[in-house]
């Protein structure tokens, strides 16, 4: 079984799964292909939802601020 060392701190812990990951990546090609596609998958779904909710805030801004067009005139 393998030992795992409990760390305290945002540092150590990030170090800490840095080289876990690295660690199984070395050990098969397969595995460091998983490892790849599973981050690309984490990246591209994190990258759409941010781009929409940028879309979203820019879009709300957009309708608090006042408009350059005249006034429709009502008959």
């Amino acid at each position: 079984m393998v030992e795992v060392e409990i760390q305290d701190g945002l540092r150590e812990n990030t170090i800490g799964i840095i080289e876990q990951f690295i660690e199984i990546a070395s050990a098969d090609p397969l595995s460091a292909i998983l490892i790849a596609i599973g981050g690309l998958l984490v990246a591209v779904s994190a990258g759409g939802f941010g781009v929409l909710t940028i879309g979203a805030v820019l879009s709300s801004i957009g309708r608090l601020l006042p408009s350059t067009e005249p006034p429709q005139q009502t008959r």
